[in-house]
């Protein structure tokens, strides 16, 4: 496999089409655009992976009882130490985590698997991949095994102190297999969307759910819709639109197979990417 690095340097090939063997190539190549794509993905990554992290820890907690643990090089308190009381505050210290640093302050208002229950997540000095990264972020159980993924004023901060906004309403389905992933919305209703750090506006849906196994750290099938905006030096209103799939292997086959792998055409010119969610 690829490393994650590669995720960057090509991630602007990402644009065109509903499955990695398509030959049709409606784009204009010259739109695209490497540093709006890359704060796209780096925000969805980025804010993804922390429903996966809260998710564990609060699944670990629950089913082994314990108040002070490491999971996954997380240090992790829970007070009050015992069953029965609520709010409890998580605190989660990422320093033992590769690429992280900072910490998470979260609160859980009942039991995790109980439906209404809210754990929101409070971001102290946190850093992913080298980003800071700020927001109002907060998972409700809706019941029926689904979770509901709000994240208001989201921004990250990148290291040349550019400057990524995000904002979501994201479903993720939980199985014992794993979870499943659906961004709502279109278009013309998104429910996820933000600002690049060179000012272009993003919208994102699924056409269909992006699935991680449980035993695999990376996206096993899916689709993204990505539309990007801006206005060029022109004063004119410039768009791009792509399908992101997810479920190719380094081969460029549609396999659905546990492989950190996702697949973009522009002929003659193909690529496939990795996307890491823990």
């Amino acid at each position: 496999m690829k490393k994650i690095t590669l995720f960057f340097s090509l991630i602007a090939l990402a644009f065109t089409l509903t499955n990695c063997e398509s030959t049709d190539n409606p784009l204009d190549v010259s739109n695209l655009d490497t540093l709006a794509t890359q704060d796209v993905l780096t925000a969805f990554q980025i804010y993804s992976d922390l429903y996966n992290y809260a998710d564990k820890i609060a699944k670990y907690q629950k089913d082994s009882v314990v108040y002070d643990f490491t999971l996954e090089g997380i240090h992790v308190t829970v007070t009050p130490a015992d069953t029965v009381t609520y709010p409890k505050t998580y605190t989660m210290d990422f320093t033992g985590v590769a690429n992280h640093s900072g910490s998470i302050n979260g609160i859980m208002t009942g039991k995790y698997s109980a439906t209404n229950s809210v754990f929101t997540l409070n971001f102290v000095n946190y850093h992913a991949l080298g980003n800071a990264v700020a927001g109002n972020y907060a998972i409700t159980n809706t019941g029926n095994n689904t979770m509901n993924v709000t994240l208001q004023n989201g921004q990250i901060t990148k290291s040349n102190s550019g400057i990524i906004l995000y904002a979501t309403s994201m479903n993720v389905g939980v199985t014992t297999d794993g979870y499943s992933f659906e961004l709502p919305g279109s278009y013309t209703s998104p429910q996820t969307y933000g600002t690049t750090s060179n000012s272009k506006t993003f919208k994102l849906y699924t056409e269909t759910n992006l699935e991680k196994p449980s035993d695999c750290d990376y996206v096993k099938t899916g689709i993204m819709n990505m539309k990007i905006d801006w206005t060029d030096e022109n004063n004119l209103a410039q768009s791009v639109s792509a399908k992101v799939n997810f479920g190719c292997d380094a081969n460029g086959t549609v396999s659905n197979q546990c492989d950190d792998w996702i697949g973009a055409q522009i002929p003659p010119l193909t690529t496939y990417l990795p996307l890491h969610l823990h």
